[in-house]
Parts: C-alpha cells; sequence; structure tokens
C-alpha cells in the first residue's frame, strides 16, 4: 500500500491497512517520495507511520533517485511466491 511521506497517513489509508490486516492479505506500506523530504523528516515519518499503521513493515521509496526500489521487488517477488497468496488472494 502506498503512502506519500510528506504527510501523516490519511484516515483512509489507516482504514485499508485495517482492512488488509484483517482479512490476511500480506502487504507492506510503502512510503513513497522519500526524495522530497530530508532524512529527519523521514525518520519522522517512519516513526508516525510504523504508530499509525501498527506495522514495522514499511519500505522507504523514491521513484527519483531509485532508493528502495530492490528492497521493494524482492518484498513483491517474496509475496507472489508465497503459496498462500497464489490459493487464496490470486
Amino acid at each position: 500500500m502506498l503512502v506519500d511521506s510528506r504527510m501523516a497517513p490519511t484516515d483512509s489509508d489507516v482504514l485499508m491497512k485495517r482492512w488488509l490486516d484483517h482479512h490476511e492479505i500480506p502487504n507492506a506500506v510503502v512510503l513513497t517520495k522519500t526524495d522530497k523530504i530530508s532524512r529527519n523528516q523521514l525518520s519522522q515519518a517512519l516513526h508516525k507511520s510504523v504508530q499509525t499503521l501498527k506495522t514495522k513493515e514499511i519500505i522507504p521509496f523514491s521513484a527519483v533517485t531509485g532508493s528502495g526500489k530492490d528492497e521493494l521487488l524482492a518484498r513483491i517477488r517474496s509475496a507472489i511466491d508465497h503459496p498462500t497468496v497464489r490459493k487464496t488472494h490470486l
């Protein structure tokens, strides 16, 4: 699920995360546009997202710099290869 790193997670972000977790759908939060904020702001955004969305599985990502790309692709591959995902969610 994509969340803009420049703002706190919204109520709809929280609702989506709860829905995914409730239905036991594997998921990860991707903080986007991390190139547009400072390291300090990124640290604060990560902390706020962990608290608000009740997850530690957060991937900071920037399409501009490519930061986080490898981690995100690895997470997607892992989800695709997960047998539960193939059987119940596709």
